[in-house]
């Protein structure tokens, strides 16, 4: 029996580790695979095999409650999707590794709390789960003491759901998706469009723009950017598509499924050349060596060149070819056998 503790959905509205989950349990389900979700969101009670507990005090630093189990707990594999542990021994317990963020780019009171659990749990894991081998290396760095044998790497997938699509835009744009928080640079972004005036740029989630960027964006993109909100994938698909590129400016990533659901899309990527990036990207996006204004300004400009877009293009549908989230299943399974 499988053990999900759903924390996350009560951490984020989306994101990377949100959608893994998701996609872990849909075929979990459609497989008749053994698992129980366990979560504090009423939202979530359609979910198959969900049951609401009670939300405790601070519960996303709170160990999880075994006596919640509605089974055995020491014939339970838990697999929390936030860095917790049971608060008593099971038959195996697993963690998923998406990032050293806070260690990297993020510090203070704020990495000493969130490195703290997540260093505990890796610790006390039995089965280490990383999304990249990036993620992987630093993991060893920041945690020299774990057994790197109990280390695995199943990188995560990407949405057969995304497509391109024969639908040109109304004017050129530059898509931004996701948090816009310091390290994810996208204030740098903006800079380099600014030298751009063919370009829009367009935004997906990461909520409303803030007085602050709303005062730069009206300066430096005055009339050419624009808010989306909050999008259902078949409009991010279309927001993708219809793009003259996707920009990805993050200084520190530890996986970047945008990235492929970009080039899915048949959108053309240009990213930064740090982190996971490179190997997410696989030789088949526009990587600024820098994340300054200047190094994205030309590497999106190299996009202009038709040729050189379309080869890029092709090259993102090839490789992203390669990432799915059925392989990503399958590579679980395998990992979730060694310690069942």
């Amino acid at each position: 029996m499988i053990v999900f503790d759903r924390i996350i959905a009560s951490l984020q509205h989306t994101g990377g580790a949100s959608v893994l989950f998701n996609e872990l349990a849909s075929r979990m389900y459609r497989d008749d695979v053994r698992y129980e979700e366990y979560g504090y969101k009423a939202t979530e009670v359609t979910r198959p095999h969900f049951r609401l507990l009670p939300k405790r005090l601070a519960e996303r630093y709170r160990r999880f409650p075994t006596s919640e189990l509605a089974g055995n707990a020491s014939a339970a594999v838990f697999h929390s999707t936030c860095y917790r542990v049971p608060d008593r021994r099971v038959r195996a317990t697993v963690t998923t590794v998406h990032d050293f963020t806070y260690e990297h780019v993020i510090g203070g009171l704020k990495r000493l709390v969130h490195s703290a659990q997540k260093n505990d749990a890796i610790r006390r894991s039995d089965l280490l789960v990383c999304v990249s081998h990036n993620t992987r290396a630093d993991l060893l760095n920041f945690v020299p003491d774990v057994d790197p044998r109990k280390i695995v790497v199943v990188h995560n997938g990407v949405s057969d759901r995304f497509h391109p699509v024969n639908e040109p835009a109304d004017r050129p744009y530059v898509l931004y998706v996701g948090q816009r928080v310091s390290y994810k640079n996208f204030q740098s972004l903006v800079v380099a469009l600014a030298a751009m005036p063919d370009l829009q740029l367009r935004c997906v989630g990461g909520g409303s723009f803030t007085e602050a960027e709303q005062r730069v964006l009206s300066r430096l993109l005055p009339g050419r950017f624009l808010h989306l909100g909050y999008v259902d994938e078949v409009s991010l698909n279309r927001a993708y598509a219809q793009a003259f590129c996707f920009a990805y400016p993050s200084l520190y990533e530890g996986f970047g499924i945008p990235i492929l659901e970009s080039m899915r899309a048949g959108c053309p990527v240009v990213a930064v050349n740090n982190s996971s990036i490179p190997e997410v990207s696989g030789g088949a996006a526009t990587l600024a060596e820098d994340g300054s204004p200047e190094a994205l300004r030309v590497a999106i400009q190299a996009l202009f060149v038709s040729d050189y877009r379309n080869k890029v293009i092709n090259a993102g549908l090839r490789h992203s070819a390669g990432f799915g989230w059925e392989r990503h299943y399958n590579e679980m399974m395998a990992a979730y056998n060694k310690v069942m």
